[in-house]
């Protein structure tokens, strides 16, 4: 786990998975050789392999400590899930909660969680089993749900045949968002709700609708310095070079694009750090101009943060 600190804030990146390798053009099928090259020259080892065979990902999530106050931002892909449609995620066990122990949280100490949108590897330890039934992971904490995100995966759910759930919808609705609907301990979030503020420091959701149709970014600000909690608006450190770089389960892909764009553009324009659930770097990134493009102005140092 990594710690670093945004005005009042303490922000502890918890990992469930160090390494998720990928062949490039499964999850980026458009992506050409000289990209894939340029990837490799500036992301070997660290990010994908030096033959740039695999793209190299992790599993990451983040807890906003602040006056006593603790938010789980996303929470990974949970332990004894049944994901047939993506067997590097299917009945994991991780060692997750002992991590997050180790950083000093236990799962009561919880007060909101949110989910920055409801894909497998965001919201799996929302539950987790008890007695074989399904129940909060963080037993005193609100749960988070945008409207138009619930909406759409409750869709997929309602619209797929038993056991033919698209990227698993239905799975995840199941085991890791009904029984949070059903222990009543849940509420609406939306872009611009302040979801909790101390001094001059604080907690907004913001709108990074594209990857899905609700997807939200968490914006600390202070007046020291901001950071963006981006959730899947950057998957992989190379999208900053190639922001039109489509991911291939982002549900409207212009809208990502224009999304992941005004991100960069934030980082570029207001010294706004990154972090991401899914690149290997263990501290906030920071992008610069490069002509009318983004270049990473700190890769390798958050490699080593600590």
């Amino acid at each position: 786990m990594h710690k670093f600190s945004v005005g009042n804030a303490t922000v502890t990146q918890v990992t469930e998975l160090d390494v998720w390798p990928i062949a490039p053009r499964l999850w980026y099928p458009a992506i050409s050789d000289s990209q894939l090259d340029v990837a490799q020259q500036l992301f070997a080892p660290s990010a994908i392999t030096d033959d740039a065979d695999t793209m190299l990902f992790a599993i990451h999530n983040y807890v906003i400590e602040i006056d006593g106050f603790v938010i789980v931002i996303d929470t990974c892909s949970g332990n004894h899930k049944n994901r047939p449609y993506f067997a590097d995620l299917h009945m994991l066990e991780t060692d997750y909660p002992n991590r997050l122990s180790r950083a000093g949280f236990e799962p009561a100490d919880v007060d909101i969680v949110i989910n920055t949108h409801l894909h497998l590897d965001h919201c799996g330890w929302n539950t987790r089993l008890v007695d074989g039934v399904w129940a909060p992971t963080f037993p005193n904490a609100t749960y988070l749900f945008d409207g138009a995100e619930l909406e759409y995966l409750q869709a997929q759910w309602k619209s797929a045949p038993a056991g033919q759930w698209r990227n698993d919808a239905g799975w995840v609705y199941q085991d890791s968002v009904l029984p949070i609907l059903q222990s009543g301990a849940h509420r609406g979030v939306s872009s611009g709700d302040v979801v909790h503020t101390s001094g001059g420091t604080q907690i907004r959701a913001i709108d990074a609708a594209g990857h899905t149709p609700g997807h939200l970014a968490i914006e600390i600000s202070s007046p020291g310095g901001g950071l963006l909690i981006v959730g899947d608006a950057l998957h992989h450190p190379v999208q900053a070079l190639y922001p039109e770089l489509v991911f291939f389960a982002d549900h409207n892909p212009q809208q990502a694009i224009d999304t992941r764009r005004a991100i960069l553009e934030r980082s570029a324009n207001e010294g706004l750090g990154l972090v991401t659930a899914h690149f290997p770097a263990h501290g906030p990134l920071y992008v610069r101009r490069d002509g009318g493009g983004f270049r990473w102005r700190n890769y390798s140092d958050a490699l080593q943060l600590c």
